[in-house]
């Protein structure tokens, strides 16, 4: 849920390391409160682990804390895990399209592309890792 300029998640201690704490979020869809989610079958949820920064007050596994980021960091990461590839998929599907290749050809060249794409932010994790980070607080 976003407040103000930050995002912000409840979620329970997994784990705790000297540097670092690992944080199990429950993510769940919209319609999961629903009445009907157990006829409807679109409900989800699913269980995310966070890694973040060590706070500086005592925490330890099972404790139930407040995990938050800058509204910047999310807006970032939905550029950059979804803007940019939807990007690379419609410029190689244009150009294939100028160049006269087949329908094929251009739809498999427009996925594919994706393939080096991830492969480089994999490669540059850590590097994207220090501009989105997660702050942990206590739980309200």
């Amino acid at each position: 849920m976003a407040k103000g300029d930050k995002i912000e998640h409840t979620g329970i201690v997994k784990a705790v390391g000297k540097s670092y704490v690992d944080v199990d979020i429950q993510n769940r869809s919209a319609c999961s409160g629903c009445h009907a989610k157990s006829t409807c079958g679109m409900s989800e949820s699913v269980v995310k682990t966070i890694t973040a920064p060590r706070p500086g007050f005592d925490i330890k596994p099972g404790d139930v804390v407040c995990v938050e980021a800058s509204l910047t960091q999310g807006y970032y990461a939905v550029i950059v895990a979804y803007g940019l590839p939807v990007i690379l998929i419609f410029a190689i599907l244009i150009t294939g399209n100028i160049l006269g290749w087949s329908d094929t050809i251009s739809a498999l060249a427009s996925i594919l592309i994706l393939v080096p794409y991830f492969f480089i932010l994999y490669l540059n994790r850590k590097k994207i890792g220090k501009r989105i980070s997660f702050k942990i607080k206590t739980s309200k």
